[in-house]
């Protein structure tokens, strides 16, 4: 059973994902998947960008405490993300060009600030510097 605060974090990352969503859209990319899984892993939107695909990150946080959103994604979360990067690839027999964005967010006076990372990691070099 959830606690009240993991509901409550739960609804917070999806309105963080519905805002990223929308900036992505506004900039012309095709959405293609939401909250894409493979076993337990998970990829929060799979877009187009003209012909490239992109898998996207979205990391929010509340207030400024404890760093950057963007820093929350973890050598191990970007593994995580090419694992199931690569099984979507597999699944749809894609073959063209691919990359991995961030899209980091702070909620400050009840607005988000977006920061948009493209190509923020890529496979085999995996050490977070954004």
């Amino acid at each position: 059973m959830k606690s009240q605060g993991e509901n409550t974090s739960n609804k917070k990352g999806k309105e963080a994902e519905q805002k990223a969503l929308e900036y992505l859209i506004e900039l012309g990319y095709e959405l293609l998947q939401t909250n894409y899984r493979f076993g337990k892993k998970e990829i929060d939107i799979i877009m187009k960008d003209g012909e490239e695909l992109v898998f996207i990150e979205v990391k929010a946080k509340f207030n400024e405490i404890y760093g950057l959103p963007e820093l929350m994604v973890t050598p191990a979360k970007m593994k995580s993300i090419l694992i199931v990067a690569n099984f979507y690839i597999e699944q749809c027999s894609y073959s063209g060009n691919s990359r991995f964005d961030i899209i980091s967010m702070i909620k400050v006076n009840n607005e988000f600030e977006l920061s948009h990372f493209k190509d923020a990691f890529w496979p085999g070099v995996m050490s977070g510097g954004f």
